[in-house]
């Protein structure tokens, strides 16, 4: 077992690898009351073309998070939610682009709730009643998510900013795509994606770390696994251009919200470390379009805006970053944020005090076994590792290469959604 130790803050990741290989990290706090348990599956909505023994697949748009709902039936007519229930535990899951996150919570019975979640994950049991039933249900949901503005302009942003990636597409795919799926595909997914090797379990809370090594140990022992094929993504290559620079349609909202989305080729950022990249452009954007900054402060004084929020991501070869907000006057502020990102700026002063607020921040997310599962997760996605060191980071920063950053940002490369009142 490895100690992943938190430069900074005193606290400690322990890793290990059990039965086929798969990772498990647990960070215990016995100040804490009960545990959560995340068994992430690297599937998401994103990884529909692969190569797998030697043959090239494409199966249909919105597979994964089709999967994450037909997974929880098991054999008998039974749920893992009948399960969980009688236990008295909370069960989740959820799919993202990249990923296919299988959770459950609880106070008691430990045990039974780790053992349990992993039996059933890993345990294929599929029937063509089974899908056909849930299709009815997910499509139900995609009219939902489609009815949802807010949802809606997400996706449309992105629609909006790619051409080609499968993030332009619905994490849950349309109702065409699941039309489409198959026993078939499902088994396919199950035995190309759903193997220990290919998945990473993360606890956190009130556990002990060498009983939950053998918890899981000892019910992967029991399970009928096979050997592991790793399955080769196939990506699209996505053009530099934005696939559609305007767009403005009508909606049920009441007042405006628009998204502004900038794509810069994460090649723009040479000599400077993947993991760092995202940390410089938070910080940039705090500085200068934070809760405290003179910019959100005058949209606010002049009642420009009721919402404002920037988000930044790296999407396969680019990094996004995202000024999403509700105004009347929605040209206006347009026009103020693309003025703003011409001067971007930051001195000494401004970077001491956000990396004092980031610091700080890092070290509160340890009052939480659900933020630091989260923080776990996003790592291991992003970066394939835990960023052990993210508070040495914040400390080490130069002005100099915050500056760096502000250069390579500009807007050449934007798509600008806005959904306005029917």
């Amino acid at each position: 077992m490895k100690n992943i130790n938190f430069n900074g803050v005193d606290e400690t990741v322990f890793y290990d690898k059990t039965l086929y290989n798969m990772p498990v990290y647990i960070w215990e706090n016995k100040n804490l009351n009960g545990f959560y348990i995340s068994l992430c599956v690297k599937y998401g909505s994103l990884h529909t073309d692969f190569k797998y023994k030697n043959k090239i697949y494409s199966v249909p748009l919105g597979i994964a998070h089709y999967m994450e709902h037909i997974k929880f039936n098991e054999k008998k007519g039974s749920t893992a939610h009948d399960y969980y229930n009688k236990l008295g535990s909370d069960i989740n899951a959820f799919t993202t682009f990249e990923y296919t996150n299988y959770e459950v919570s609880g106070n008691e019975n430990y045990k039974e709730n780790l053992s349990h979640l992993i039996k059933y994950v890993l345990t294929p049991y599929f029937t063509k009643e089974i899908i056909n039933k849930e299709r009815g249900i997910i499509s139900e949901e995609i009219k939902m998510d489609k009815d949802n503005p807010y949802s809606k302009l997400f996706y449309k942003s992105l629609e909006n900013t790619f051409s080609k990636s499968h993030y332009r597409n619905l994490v849950s795919g349309n109702i065409e795509d699941i039309k489409n799926i198959t026993i078939d595909d499902i088994n396919l997914i199950f035995e190309a994606f759903y193997h220990p090797e290919n998945m990473f379990l993360v606890v956190s809370g009130n556990v002990n770390r060498f009983e939950t090594i053998k918890i899981v140990n000892d019910t992967l022992s029991k399970l009928d696994i096979g050997k592991y094929s790793k399955a080769e993504i196939i990506v699209p290559k996505e053009p530099l251009k934005i696939f559609q620079k305007e767009d403005i349609y009508k909606d049920l909202v009441v007042i405006s919200k628009t998204k502004i989305s900038l794509k810069i080729p994460l090649n723009k950022f040479k000599g400077i470390d993947k993991d760092k990249i995202i940390i410089y452009i938070g910080v940039l954007l705090n500085v200068n379009f934070g809760n405290i900054s003179d910019f959100k402060q005058y949209l606010l004084d002049n009642e420009m805006i009721n919402y404002f929020n920037t988000s930044k991501g790296i999407y396969d070869d680019y990094v996004i970053i995202t000024f999403t907000y509700e105004s009347d006057v929605y040209e206006a502020v347009k026009d103020l944020i693309l003025d703003k990102l011409k001067k971007l700026d930051i001195n000494s002063s401004d970077l001491k005090r956000r990396t004092k607020c980031s610091v700080a921040s890092t070290i509160l997310a340890f009052e939480s076994k659900e933020m630091i599962s989260s923080f776990i997760q996003e790592d291991i996605i992003n970066y394939n590792k835990i960023q052990n060191n993210i508070i040495d980071i914040y400390n080490n920063i130069k002005l100099s290469e915050i500056k760096k950053i502000a250069k390579i940002i500009n807007t050449n490369n934007i798509s600008i959604t806005t959904v306005i009142p029917k």
